[in-house]
């Protein structure tokens, strides 16, 4: 059973945390505001939280969404909307933006990472509602051109690694907005 899941999930995971770290870290020694780069101090404890989270829900979580929307596709719009890609590239991008991003994405982000980093449920609940408007906001700037092209052009298969390449940037971005 554990081979079974991680022969299916593994590479997800395992490519989905790695590029994580790698966002954090750049924005932690690249973007974070200070006034020389001797100032610059990494945060082994953020990094870890951004690795696991992008690891698990990056690499798993989204692996299973994406397996379900095919399904909800057919039971909206009945089987004619499999039958054309672009729609159905369309109706996940819409349903994955507009109901998965704002309310499992964005709240586990932050009740993830804060509970990782050792944020007690007010700061991360503060935080959460200080920050969901812009992240969801930079979210659909950043994940809707690229989600209809992964949902038109990417094979099922590679959906996940494909987001976890494009989250690279995106981890980035969101630690940005995280912790400013």
């Amino acid at each position: 059973m554990v081979s079974r899941f991680l022969h299916l999930n593994g590479r997800n995971i395992i490519v989905a945390g790695l590029l994580g770290s790698l966002g954090d870290g750049f924005c932690q020694i690249f973007m974070e505001d200070s006034t020389s780069s001797s100032d610059r101090t990494f945060d082994p404890t953020r990094n870890l939280a951004l690795t696991l989270f992008n690891a698990s829900y990056v690499g798993y979580i989204c692996n299973v969404v994406y397996g379900i929307y095919p399904k909800l596709n057919a039971r909206i719009r009945g089987d004619w909307l499999l039958k054309s890609k672009a729609r159905g590239a369309l109706l996940a991008t819409t349903l994955d933006n507009f109901l998965h991003v704002p309310l499992g994405y964005i709240p586990a982000f932050y009740v993830m990472t804060g509970s990782i980093k050792g944020h007690k449920w007010d700061k991360i609940e503060d935080e959460l509602r200080h920050h969901w408007w812009k992240s969801t906001w930079m979210c659909w700037m950043f994940w809707i051109p690229f989600q209809a092209v992964n949902f038109y052009a990417v094979t099922p298969r590679n959906r996940v690694v494909a987001v976890a390449v494009a989250n690279l940037v995106w981890t980035a971005m969101l630690d940005y907005v995280a912790h400013h």
